[in-house]
Formats: C-alpha cells, sequence, structure tokens
C-alpha cells in the first residue's frame, strides 16, 4: 500500500530492501544502484531508475518511505484508516467482512522499520552465516524478522524470471542431451550354424552383463528344444 499510495524511485525501494537484509548503508546503496534497472518490470509502482540520486537524496527517501510504510500498517489494525485507504477500490465496499490484527501485533511490525527512518547512513550490518535462524523467526526476534523482510523483498523484486531461466535451463539440457545421447540398447541378428546346417538367429544386446535368473534359464531351454526339433525334422 505505501508504494502503491506513493511509487518510489527504484534506488530507494533496493536500498530499504537491502538495510533491512543487514547490509551497511555503503553496501546497500552500491548494490541499488547496480540492480536498479532489473527492476522495471514493477511500474507504477517503481519509478524509473534512469535518474540519477545523491546518496543524500536517498537516505531521505528511504527514512521517508519507512515512515509511510509504518502508517500502513495502520490499514490493518484500523478499521477507519482501511475504510479511508480503500476509498480508490470501490469494488472493496461489496465484501461482506474484514479481518483485523490485533495493535500489539501492529505495533511490531513497526517497530521493524524505526531502524529505517533516522541516521540510515549510521547503520551497521549485522555479522550473519547467510541463512534463515527459523527458532528466532518462531521466538518474533525483531532483526531476524528485518532480515527475512528484507530478502523477500528483494526476492521478489530482483528474481521474478524463474520461468525464463527454466526454460534456458531446460534448452541447455536439451543441448547436453544432443551432444550426448543417451546409451540404447542395440539389437543385433547373429546368424549361428549348427552341424546340421540349421540357422539359428539369437538376439543380442550390447549390456550383456546381466546375472542370469529362471527365466533365462527357461530361454535357453528352450532354444535347446527348438535346436533338437530341428534335428530331428532335418534327419
Amino acid at each position: 500500500m505505501a508504494l502503491f499510495s506513493n511509487p518510489q524511485h527504484a534506488v530507494v525501494v533496493l536500498t530499504f530492501a537491502s538495510l533491512l537484509y543487514s547490509r551497511t548503508w555503503e553496501e546497500s546503496v552500491n548494490f541499488a544502484r547496480e540492480r536498479a534497472l532489473d527492476t522495471r518490470i514493477y511500474v507504477p509502482e517503481i519509478l524509473d531508475a534512469s535518474n540519477y540520486l545523491s546518496d543524500n537524496e536517498i537516505a531521505d527517501r528511504v527514512s521517508q518511505f519507512s515512515e509511510q510504510v509504518k502508517n500502513a500498517v495502520n490499514i490493518l489494525t484500523n478499521k477507519d484508516c482501511l475504510f479511508h485507504a480503500m476509498t480508490r477500490f470501490p469494488g472493496f465496499f461489496s465484501c461482506s467482512g474484514v479481518v483485523f490484527v490485533s495493535q500489539k501485533m501492529g505495533q511490531y511490525v513497526k517497530n521493524i522499520f524505526n531502524i529505517l527512518t533516522r541516521d540510515v547512513e549510521t547503520i551497521k550490518a549485522k555479522e550473519r552465516s547467510g541463512g534463515i535462524d527459523y527458532h528466532l523467526l518462531k521466538d518474533g526476534n525483531i532483526c531476524e524478522n528485518r532480515f527475512v523482510l528484507g530478502k523477500i523483498i528483494l526476492r521478489t523484486l530482483l528474481y521474478r524470471n524463474t520461468a525464463e531461466r527454466g526454460s534456458i535451463k531446460a534448452e541447455e539440457d536439451d543441448k547436453m542431451q544432443v551432444t550426448n545421447p543417451p546409451q540404447k540398447s542395440v539389437i543385433k541378428e547373429i546368424p549361428q550354424h549348427s552341424d546340421k546346417n540349421v540357422n539359428e538367429k539369437r538376439i543380442l544386446k550390447d549390456n550383456n552383463h546381466v546375472k542370469p535368473n529362471k527365466g533365462s534359464k527357461q530361454v535357453k531351454l528352450l532354444v535347446i528344444q527348438f535346436e533338437i526339433n530341428c534335428s530331428t525334422l532335418g534327419g
């Protein structure tokens, strides 16, 4: 809702998410500048990234956006705030019921963004292993929730083309299969001559290292019986 009401520059949103993701201010700004053009699909919520913003402008806008996000939380806890925000969506009022979260939970969510509402240039990165600590997440650790939220935002904005990457991988797999086709069993017919000049055709496979089983013994007996019958007819 904060983005819908107040679209932001791509660098601002990526810096916002990177700071949540436990990066330093310098790391977040550099990362945002490098990847800003990858968010072009999210217009009009994400503004054109071609316009340059100074570090001070980014810092001010990140703090302002953080306040807007905190204010947007009110629509989840307050009926009047929800109805006011939904006036731009006429179809919303035909809904039969709405569900709200508690004021306590709403305040907890707001606290996640407090760190970004002032002095964002001084934020220190927290040392992490890179993975999610699900025990801390379950316990409601605010730093862990902040980290996971930043991770979700970045993945949503930057890694949206999963299907495209999948199709590219499939094409690469197809090429690999053409280059190295799977080995298939080749059936050959080899004439065999008995003492009675009886031609026997046996089917052989390239991979003939299979251990004999009951079925193969039965086949062998049938072949022997076939040879005996042919010998008798020949006599």
